[in-house]
């Protein structure tokens, strides 16, 4: 019976370490379909406010984001979860939780000002995803912070400096599930760290700078280049 309990534990680890494996993937599809939905919701098409009562009357729209700006109402509105377009209507003073698609049902309406700006990706996006379903990427994000907490031991930086990663950095989440506690493509055998893992100090100063670029790389030729990109995309 000892032999073959110790013959079993091997198999069992191996087991164990599939599962997780298995936990990661579905942990980091589930954050990255979060992050292509915020890439474009924050870079939407322009679209006419005709436009918009169009397709929303033609059930069409699913999803709008709105906030009052002086006397209009700047929209951002979606016809699927990656098809983003922002208008600008001064009539549509109210009722914006009440827009009604033909057959009684309700697109999902959300107000938030800090979605009207490229700038949103870098504060929190995991939070703030515009879609029905958007608490599946919070989940998300928050079960990979959990585990970052329960993990003892880690490879590529220490506790802090994940801590950062995962919330001043925004990628905290999708980099500590592709690389912790190995690399998500090396399998399941254990894998060396690297020779010189971060520490909190510089933690703190890559999230700073990662949050920093994804700040502004919507500004200038990097946001028209994006845009442009996502028109082509739009296109296909």
């Amino acid at each position: 019976m000892r032999v073959r309990l110790y013959q079993e534990l091997p198999v069992t680890r191996q087991v164990d370490r599939l599962t997780a494996v298995f936990v990661r993937v579905v942990l980091l599809v589930v954050l990255l379909w979060g992050t292509l939905l915020a890439f474009f919701a924050a870079l939407p098409q322009e679209r006419s406010a005709a436009e918009f009562h169009a397709k929303l009357y033609a059930g069409q729209v699913s999803a709008v984001i709105y906030r009052h700006v002086d006397h209009d109402v700047d929209l951002r509105w979606s016809t699927s979860p990656f098809t983003w377009y922002h208008s600008v209507d001064p009539n549509l003073k109210h009722g914006l939780t009440n827009l009604v698609r033909p057959g009684g049902t309700y697109p999902y309406v959300v107000g938030a000002k800090s979605l009207t700006h490229p700038r949103w990706l870098a504060a929190m996006w995991t939070l703030r995803v515009p879609d029905s379903f958007g608490w599946l990427v919070m989940l998300a994000w928050i079960i990979s912070f959990v585990m970052m907490l329960r993990t003892k031991v880690h490879r590529v930086g220490n506790r802090w400096a994940w801590f950062w990663l995962f919330t001043f950095g925004q990628i905290g989440a999708v980099l500590y599930l592709l690389l912790e506690p190995r690399s998500l493509w090396w399998g399941v055998e254990p894998q060396e760290p690297p020779a010189n893992p971060l520490g909190g100090v510089r933690g703190i100063i890559l999230s700073f700078c990662v949050a920093a670029t994804i700040a502004v790389s919507f500004e200038g030729w990097l946001g028209s280049a994006a845009h442009a990109v996502v028109n082509v995309l739009a296109a296909l």
